[in-house]
This record gives C-alpha cells, sequence and structure tokens, in this order.
C-alpha cells in the first residue's frame, strides 16, 4: 500500500520521527516487509521487544536511537538499519544501552553513516554463522621474492551482506559485551573504528575486526576463536587490552586498499599492497596471544613495538610470526615468536628480511 511516496511495508509504520517509550512488551510478526519502519528517526527508549521480520527488524531512514530495552530479533535482512540514500549525514545507529539478541540473515547493526555503540549486550548470529565458511589452507604459492606463502581459499553461497555490525562510515564502541558468531566481518567500518573498551568473543568467516582505514584499540578484551584475520585496517594502534586470536590467516594486518572478502577464491594478492607511511602497526601495549597459519603480524608498512607482551605462534609454512614492508622498531616490548623472526622479520618466509631490526620481509600476507 503507498502513500504519497511512502511504501507502507512494516506492522509499525510511522512517516516522520516514531518513538517508542514503556515498560510493556511488544511481539511483531512480520510475514512481509519489516517489523517496525520510521522514514525519520525511530528512537527506543525501553520496552521488551520480540521481533521476527522477512526485512529489515527496526529501521530508521535518518537514525535509529536506542537508550535501553530487551531486543530478540529475528530478521531476513538486518535486523537494525538505518540508511539514508538522500542525505549523507544521516543514517546513523546509535546505542546507549540495552540486551539485544540478534539472528540476521543480512547484517545484525547496519548504518549507511556511522554507528556509535557505549555499552549494551549484544549477541548476533548472521546466516549460518561462522562454521558455515570453509576456510582452509590448501596450496602453496610464491611469495613476493620468491618464497613460498600460503593460500587460504574460502567459500560463500552467495553475496549477501552477512556481518555482524557495519558501518559505511566510522564506528566507535566505548563499552558493552559482544558475542558473535558470523559469516562475514565481525565488525567492519568502510571508515574507521574507535574502541575504548568492552568485551568481545568474536568467531567470524571473515575478518574479527576491518576498517578500511585506521583501527584504533585503546583498551578492552578480545577473544577470536575463529577468524580468517584477526584486526585488520590500512593503520592498526593498540594502546592496551587483552588479546587471543587464532586466525587462519593473519593475526593483525596492516594494509593498503579495500576490504574484498576472504570469499570466493584466494585471498591472498586480493589487494594491490604497497608500503607508505599511512600503513602502519603500532603496538604500545597490551597483552597478546596469537596463533596463526598466516603471519600473526604483518604490516605492510612499519611495526612499531614500544610496549606490552606478545606470545606469538605462526603455523603457516612460508610465513612468519613477525613481516612487515617498512621499518621494524622495538622499544621495550616483550616479544616472543616460535620462529625467531622477532630478530629478522620476514626472514622466516624466504622475504627479504633485513638487519639490524630493519624488516623488509615479504614472506606472504
Amino acid at each position: 500500500m503507498a502513500i504519497d511516496d511512502n511504501n507502507i511495508d512494516a506492522v509499525i509504520f510511522s512517516k516522520s520521527d516514531l518513538t517508542l517509550n514503556g515498560a510493556g512488551t511488544l511481539t511483531i510478526h512480520a510475514a512481509a516487509g519489516h517489523g517496525v519502519v520510521s522514514k525519520d528517526d525511530l528512537v527506543l527508549t525501553s520496552g521488551t521487544y520480540e521481533i521476527t521480520a522477512a526485512s529489515h527488524g527496526l529501521s530508521g531512514k535518518d537514525s535509529v536511537r536506542i537508550a535501553n530495552g530487551t531486543y530478540t530479533i529475528t530478521s531476513g535482512k538486518d535486523s537494525i538499519h538505518a540508511e539514508n540514500t538522500d542525505d549523507t549525514s544521516l543514517g546513523f545507529v546509535y546505542i546507549a544501552g540495552g540486551t539485544f539478541t540478534i539472528t540476521a540473515d543480512g547484517d545484525g547493526i547496519s548504518a549507511s553513516y556511522y554507528l556509535q555503540i557505549e555499552d549494551g549486550s549484544f549477541t548476533i548470529t548472521t546466516g549460518e554463522g561462522s562454521a558455515s565458511v570453509a576456510m582452509t589452507t590448501d596450496a602453496m604459492g610464491f611469495g613476493k621474492q620468491g618464497g613460498f606463502q600460503s593460500q587460504t581459499t574460502t567459500t560463500e553461497e552467495d553475496s549477501t551482506s552477512q556481518k555482524g555490525i557495519k558501518a559505511d562510515g566510522a564506528i566507535s564502541i566505548t563499552g558493552g559485551i559482544f558475542v558473535t558468531d558470523t559469516v562475514d566481518d565481525a565488525i567492519h567500518s568502510n571508515s574507521d573504528i574507535l574502541i575504548t573498551s568492552g568485551q568481545f568473543e568474536l568467531r567470524t568467516g571473515d575478518d574479527a575486526i576491518h576498517a578500511d582505514a585506521t583501527v584504533t584499540i585503546e583498551n578492552g578484551n578480545f577473544t577470536i576463536a575463529y577468524c580468517y584475520e584477526g584486526i585488520e585496517g590500512l593503520s592498526v594502534t593498540i594502546d592496551d587490552g587483552t588479546f587471543d586470536i587464532t586466525s587462519v590467516d593473519d593475526g593483525i594486518n596492516a594494509a593498503g586498499g579495500t576490504d574484498s572478502s576472504g570469499f570466493g577464491g584466494t585471498r591472498p594478492g586480493q589487494e594491490q599492497f604497497a608500503s607508505s607511511s599511512d600503513i602502519f602497526i603500532t603496538i604500545n601495549g597490551g597483552n597478546f596471544v596469537i596463533v596463526s597459519t598466516g603471519d600473526c603480524m604483518d604490516s605492510n608498512g612499519a611495526l612499531t613495538i614500544n610496549g606490552g607482551t606478545l606470545d606469538l605462534t605462526c603455523n603457516g609454512s612460508g610465513n612468519t610470526a613477525i613481516d612487515c614492508d617498512g621499518t621494524y622498531t622495538n622499544n621495550g616490548g616483550d616479544v616472543t615468536t616460535n620462529d625467531g623472526s622477532e630478530s629478522n622479520p620476514g626472514q622466516m618466509g624466504g622475504g627479504m628480511g633485513g638487519q639490524g631490526g630493519m624488516g623488509q620481509g615479504r614472506g606472504g600476507f
């Protein structure tokens, strides 16, 4: 049914702002269309919501703003969705608290602009979960400098975006508890990611945390038990926190280019990596236990360790625990590897490792 240029396609639909208050329970079954839609701002301040929808669960064109409440959402598309194709400064999601149990055939939480989470408890599953993605190291290829590097293949049944938390703009997380089991990236930004605190248990068929630009982590507790790459960005800066990462490819990766996901063929070489001053990994502190088949820490620029404790184990043939294309500097971190690459990054993988702490290793991505 259409009124004006609006298509009423939700159980609860508003042409303008919509605010839901109260401590009651709202149960929605949308066999076709969305659960709740606002064509402007969708605001939820409290209450208990049980939503099953063929399309989006909660959708606000200008924004979705949630202060608190309990949400159980099962959706055929995104569970929480904000998108404005008319104004690129709108289409954001802001969550200050609440308890969320999300099962989505699309993305768990998606914003076309920025996404900000200050607190809350989130259990997010997309598609059939991370186990539905086959990630196996089953081929050997030649490295950039003639060394061998393992190649990892992944498969995906379709091209539907099935990320946990996604924004076209920046993502800011300042607290909360996050448990994800996703087909695609657990946390994904086409811009920057800033995490200042929180507890994260992430399982994904692709990257656990991915930004096309910068990833900055100030603190938090991160358990990434299954992923293609653990943390990836153009640059990665970590000030503190606890990190337990098991990755099929790199544990922490700084690389140029945009993410093309781990699906549909060999991932290594999917981007035209180039070393530049914008590409780097900087570790200022934190406790890291990383077990990888790719490189544990791989920078296509500089790698600087100013502090922290790093226990790195690389199980991949032709890869190394530490690999960088730029300058490698350890100013006081406690670094232990299983292959000696803390003294000669990249060299164990057949790269051109530098001397005296300078690494030009290119043993693998």
